[in-house]
């Protein structure tokens, strides 16, 4: 019930919505009779917002918007509805310019159906979101952190939030908390577009040619992937590698992640020695992050390659 209007008082708390986020000209889809335009003068750098709903067409195609039609896309509680939540995200991000935000909120499964699919509460939802958990009572749960990685040579993943300031954790009788005039009960997701040369490999730098001839000809783990760095480099080293056999990351908990298996550092350490002369591209930031790739490559006997890439004036 007027989800959006709820996260109002919130996102004005935060200065990145006024500053970044609702900035120019964007689209609010499944924005019904609670549309974000109607806020406009409360973030100032907003020129306008329109509203996408089901007169206008399909949301999960927006088959009438052109591609990089918007500076920001805006949408509360319509992915849930979507037959395919990840085609309907592509085309989401489809029709954002680079360097544009897109801000979905979703209903989190254990906040709002709490248990019980198909919902109790709006019998529409064809899916139910968790962040991430080894499994779900829901047969029809999407992992946000594995969905989220499918995108990542797309855009930028800036914020993920639970957002269960509001709920009520002590009510014993099981209820649609979103009733309330300030209950949320929904996961928060916001996403930079990537320019359209980073989507690829970021301007002005290219992969050196005996690190290509590495890529193709051995095999290649990708350390902390999921890092600032890994989430802009990854999908260009993985997409350049003929053999790439794992992803080692401790704290994401996707089964993939750049279209590698995910591997944890133990099992890492475990089968290793399977993989000779074996490559290990360091995405890792900061010293205790690089500090872990390190003793990894040690124990293993792999190969360290902390950065892969060259200025396109190299070799000049």
């Amino acid at each position: 019930m007027h989800e959006t209007s709820k996260a109002i008082s919130r996102r004005l708390s935060d200065s990145r919505f006024a500053t970044r986020y609702f900035v120019g000209d964007g689209i609010d889809i499944g924005a019904g009779e609670d549309c974000l335009g109607q806020y406009q003068e409360l973030f100032p750098a907003m020129r306008q917002c329109r509203g996408w709903d089901m007169e206008d067409g399909d949301a999960q195609y927006l088959a009438s918007l052109p591609d990089n039609s918007f500076d920001f896309v805006h949408s509360s509680h319509c992915l849930e509805h979507m037959h395919d939540p990840l085609e309907a995200l592509k085309n989401w991000l489809r029709v954002l310019k680079p360097g544009g935000h897109l801000i979905v909120l979703v209903p989190d499964e254990d906040l709002y159906e709490q248990g019980t699919f198909p919902s109790t509460f709006n019998a529409d939802h064809k899916w139910t979101f968790t962040h991430c958990k080894p499994n779900s009572w829901s047969p029809r749960s999407i992992n946000l952190t594995e969905l989220i990685s499918t995108l990542s040579d797309q855009a930028q993943l800036l914020k993920m939030e639970l957002l269960d300031a509001t709920f009520l954790y002590s009510l014993k009788q099981r209820t649609d908390q979103t009733k309330t005039p300030i209950g949320e009960c929904a996961s928060e997701l916001i996403f930079r577009k990537l320019p359209e040369k980073a989507q690829r490999l970021p301007k002005g730098l290219s992969l050196s040619q005996s690190a290509a001839n590495m890529l193709k000809n051995r095999p290649v783990f990708l350390m902390a992937p999921s890092s600032s760095i890994g989430m802009v480099f990854g999908p260009s080293i993985a997409a350049s590698c003929n053999n790439l056999i794992a992803a080692i990351d401790d704290q994401n908990a996707a089964h993939q992640i750049h279209g590698a298996p995910r591997w944890t550092s133990t099992e890492f350490l475990e089968k290793a020695e399977n993989y000779p002369d074996l490559l290990a591209i360091d995405l890792s930031v900061g010293p205790n992050a690089r500090a872990w790739v390190a003793m990894l490559c040690e124990k293993t006997g792999a190969e360290h390659c902390d950065w892969i890439f060259r200025s396109n004036t190299d070799d000049k």
